[in-house]
Formats: structure tokens, sequence, C-alpha cells
């Protein structure tokens, strides 16, 4: 990152020192977004909201969950101005999809943020085309090289 011709180091820097941190990792932990218990995460360790929930409640987060702690969205994670994930150590790796990590026990707003990311949440033109460009030259270089993880490559095809 230092020797970029656009190092990031102030604002990782001010990231650390400013923002929330949480030690949230998608293997050992999925956050639970309930707007009911949100309020109460200053009174309650994790566990005891998650035996305060009705034992259907419970079952469809065990289900989500799996082998992972619940960790209820609530204290610092609501209140911060700024929450910076911090996944440039092993691990603090984010490295799942969103839909994945998060659950809310509300389908409707459940439904609501899967949709916002789907229409809203997108690498732009310039990356994708990078993205094929690498692509390309990979697929000249080898002749066992094959992949594909997107379908608007196709409109970079007059950068090549």
């Amino acid at each position: 990152m230092a020797k970029s011709d656009r190092p990031c180091e102030t604002v990782y820097n001010f990231l650390m020192t400013e923002a929330y941190v949480p030690e949230l990792q998608a293997n050992t932990e999925c956050l639970i977004f309930d707007i009911d218990k949100q309020a109460s995460t200053a009174d309650y360790t994790h566990s005891e909201l998650f035996d305060l929930l009705p034992i259907d409640a419970q079952e469809k987060i065990k289900q989500f969950c799996d082998k992972r702690n619940p960790v209820f969205y609530g204290n610092e994670l609501a209140s911060s101005p700024i929450i910076h994930f911090h996944t440039g150590e092993k691990h603090h790796r984010l490295l799942s999809h969103f839909y994945t990590f998060i659950y809310f026990p509300d389908v409707s707003i459940d439904h609501y943020y899967k949709r916002f990311v789907r229409d809203f949440l997108h690498y732009t033109d310039t990356i994708w085309c990078a993205a094929g460009r690498v692509i390309q030259l990979l697929e000249d270089e080898s002749n066992s090289f094959s992949a594909m993880h997107g379908k608007y490559i196709s409109r970079c095809v007059s950068i090549f």
C-alpha cells in the first residue's frame, strides 16, 4: 500500500483511530439485525438475548448461523458514526457474501436490503474492463486457463 502512487495510509490510519472496529469474523459470527432486540444489547450479552427469543426465532437463527455465534446489532455498531471492518488481517476477513453473514428476522427488511445490494452495489465498468484484460492475457498465455465471473465483461470487448 505504501509503495502505491496513491497510498491509502492516511485513510487507513484515520479509520483505525476514529472508527469503531468490530471484532467480527464471518466464519465464527453471524450478525443479527433484530430491531426489537437492538436496544437490549446494552443490558444483555448476545447469548442472553438469544435465550430471550421465542423458540421459533431461535430455530431460524440457529439454521442461519449454523455453528457460528449470533451477534446482535446494537451498542457500538448502532451508535458509531463510522464503522470500519478491519479486513487487512486474516483473522478479521469477512470473505463471504453479505447474505450469509447478516440475518434480518423481518423478511420484508431482509428482502429490501438484498434488493438494494443487487440493484445498486456494482463494480464500475473500469474495474470490469481491467478484469477482462487480465483474463484475456491469462487466456492468451495459457492453454488451460478458463474463468468467467461476471456478465459485464462483454461491455469491454472494444477495449481489447
